[in-house]
């Protein structure tokens, strides 16, 4: 008997703009000018969730290609996690370990194919961890794989100070949800210490 299909991700309207590089004037406009435009597959009548895959069919039906940033990309995969994944919190290490490496290296991480990219992301986790007190170790799996790729493509192309940005906004906003806050005291203030360049906000 067929399996049936896993559903999709679901985007908000401001994702939509970030992969489609346009501003978020410009989804509106299209969800009111184009009746093609994907239907809402969830959320609310304020704030609708689109179906991701059907999202980007209509782009590329349109000719329009995805323009998302580094950075941008992963805002959307953080989000987008399965929920088997690690917590952004766990992601720190590995910016920390991605600062420190030329970004040749990190093309190289990224050409690896997923299984070798996760066991390299485990082992630059554990030595970053070796000096860092009180903190968890962390394991990431192929579920992982996405939100590795995407975190080490921001902190090549955009800097490890932008790939704190980003996980540190994702972690408030989950942080909210649940009420807990996760991140070692000691994790943070050696992020804020040991990343290259000017001092980063950190979670």
């Amino acid at each position: 008997m067929p399996q049936p299909l896993a559903p999709s991700a679901q985007v908000t309207a401001a994702e939509i703009s970030r992969i489609a590089g346009v501003t978020r004037a410009t989804v509106s406009n299209w969800r009111r000018r184009h009746d093609d435009f994907p239907a809402p597959s969830g959320g609310t009548d304020s704030s609708p969730l689109y179906d991701l895959e059907e999202v980007r069919a209509w782009l590329a039906s349109r000719g329009q290609h995805t323009a998302a940033t580094p950075s941008g990309e992963l805002r959307t995969t953080l989000r987008l996690r399965e929920p088997a994944g690690v917590g952004t919190s766990d992601l720190l290490l590995l910016v920390l370990a991605a600062a420190r490496r030329p970004a040749e290296g990190l093309t190289d991480l990224l050409a690896l194919p997923d299984a070798d990219l996760v066991k390299r992301a485990n082992d630059a986790a554990a030595e970053a961890s070796d000096v860092v007190p009180d903190t968890e170790p962390v394991r990431f799996t192929a579920a992982d794989t996405a939100v590795l790729r995407a975190l080490l493509l921001c902190v090549r192309d955009e800097g490890a100070q932008t790939a704190l940005g980003v996980l540190a906004e994702r972690e408030l906003e989950d942080s909210a949800a649940s009420g807990a806050y996760r991140t070692p005291a000691p994790l943070a203030d050696l992020l804020a210490r040991l990343v290259p360049g000017p001092p980063a906000r950190v979670l």
